[in-house]
C-alpha cells in the first residue's frame, strides 16, 4: 500500500508528511478526516498517511524504563 501512495493520491509520502506536520491535530482521526475531506483520498490511504506522519514526528521510547520509571500509588506505601 505504501508504494502506491503516489499513484493513488498524486503526492509522495514526504508531500503528505509535509501537509500533515504544517496543521496540528488533536487526534488521529481528526488528521484522517482533514485528508478525507479535504483532499478526497480514501479512508485506507488517509489513515496509512497520518499513521506514518506521526512515526516521522515522535521519538522512540524506551518501554522498559518507562515501565520502571512509573511511581507508586501513595495508597500502597500507607499499607506497608
Amino acid at each position: 500500500m505504501i508504494d502506491k501512495i503516489p499513484e493513488k493520491t498524486g503526492k509522495s509520502l514526504i508531500e503528505w508528511k509535509v501537509i500533515l506536520q504544517a496543521k496540528k491535530f488533536d487526534a488521529h482521526y481528526e488528521a484522517v478526516k482533514f485528508l478525507k475531506n479535504d483532499y478526497s483520498v480514501t479512508h485506507g490511504f488517509a489513515n496509512t498517511n497520518v499513521h506514518l506522519s506521526k512515526d516521522a514526528a515522535t521519538k522512540p521510547v524506551d518501554l522498559i524504563s518507562s515501565q520502571y520509571a512509573v511511581r507508586r500509588p501513595n495508597w500502597i506505601s500507607i499499607m506497608y
